[in-house]
């Protein structure tokens, strides 16, 4: 039970990660400004809400919730590999 909390951090730190480009990426297109960092912190909560209540609906129908974390892994290394080529294509 111990690895499925480390999978827990591990999403997490990515999360943060992410969020932390999203900005850095965000402040040099656009300057540093109040409202573009509290943009892109609302976006991410926001997606992690929405997440959360979609993949929630999806294990309670699933039954069995320690399938999820392999494919969520493999959900979010899909996202990244597409904000990375879109963003660094930019």
């Amino acid at each position: 039970m111990a690895w499925f909390f480390v999978f827990f951090f591990i999403s997490g730190f990515c999360s943060l990660l992410y969020e932390l480009i999203w900005l850095r990426l965000s402040m040099a297109q656009f300057g540093v400004t109040t409202a573009l960092t509290s943009i892109v912190l609302s976006v991410f909560m926001a997606g992690l809400g929405l997440g959360s209540w979609f993949a929630g609906g999806f294990i309670r129908s699933q039954g069995d919730g320690f399938r999820f974390p392999p494919s969520a892994f493999v959900c979010r290394a899909g996202i990244v590999d597409w904000v990375f080529r879109v963003g660094c294509a930019g």
